[in-house]
Parts: C-alpha cells; sequence; structure tokens
C-alpha cells in the first residue's frame, strides 16, 4: 500500500533536491567552461585527503543522477518519452508497481496527470501574452 505521506514528505524532497543540484552543477561547470578553466578538487575524509582530480568528479554523478530523477518526476507526472516519434507523450498506462501523482489527494480532490496538450495551449498563451 502506497504511504502517501512517506512519498510527499520524503522522497518527492530527496527528487526535488537532486534536480536542483543538477541546475547547480550546471551552472557552475557552464561558469567554469566560458573562462576555460577546469578546478582541481580535492576531498578529505577525517582531515586526510582521499580522492584528488578535477571537477568532473563532482559534476559528472550530479548531473548523471538528476537527470535520473527528473525523468522519474516526469514519470510520476504522467509523463514519458516516445522514442518512435523522439517526443514526450502522455502516459496511457502504469505499472502495477508505479507510483503516479494520479494516486495521491488534496484536500480530498485527487490529483491528475499532467495534460501534455493542454500544457502547451497554455504556454502558448502565456507567450502571447507576455509579448
Amino acid at each position: 500500500m502506497l504511504d502517501q505521506n512517506l512519498y510527499i514528505e520524503k522522497i518527492l524532497p530527496y527528487r526535488l533536491n537532486a534536480v536542483h543540484q543538477l541546475e547547480l552543477a550546471l551552472h557552475r561547470h557552464l561558469g567554469w567552461v566560458e573562462k576555460g578553466h577546469r578546478p582541481k578538487i580535492e576531498i578529505k575524509f577525517d582531515g586526510k585527503t582521499s580522492i584528488v582530480g578535477n571537477a568532473n568528479a563532482y559534476i559528472n554523478p550530479v548531473v548523471e543522477s538528476g537527470v535520473l530523477h527528473v525523468r522519474s518526476l516526469l514519470e510520476f507526472m504522467g509523463i514519458a518519452y516516445d522514442k518512435k516519434n523522439n517526443a514526450l507523450v502522455n502516459t496511457t498506462s502504469r505499472k502495477p508497481d508505479d507510483i503516479g501523482i494520479e494516486m495521491f489527494e488534496i484536500n480530498g480532490k485527487r490529483l491528475e496527470k499532467v495534460d501534455l496538450e493542454r500544457l502547451k495551449l497554455d504556454l502558448k498563451e502565456k507567450n502571447r501574452s507576455s509579448v
């Protein structure tokens, strides 16, 4: 049985933090690239140097982890990747062990998957009104 509190209080914040760390890592990396700089890193445990290298030792795993969490969050919201058409699409079904946004309620109202077509229309309207 799905423990909504665990998912809302622990798992979603964990995934969102991973996405935030992805953003920070890319921001740092792009700043270094613009300057033609690749910083050296040194990681210490109990005051003893254990890992020495360049910034990629930090950037690469953070980016890879963040991308996996982005994919998981998209799937949670009902969005999948269609390889055949190279496009994002709404999921039509879930596996028995999947956890999706439509399994949650807020104030007695069941949440819905993201509707990509409606989202596209809303974004177009927003862009028109901001011009």
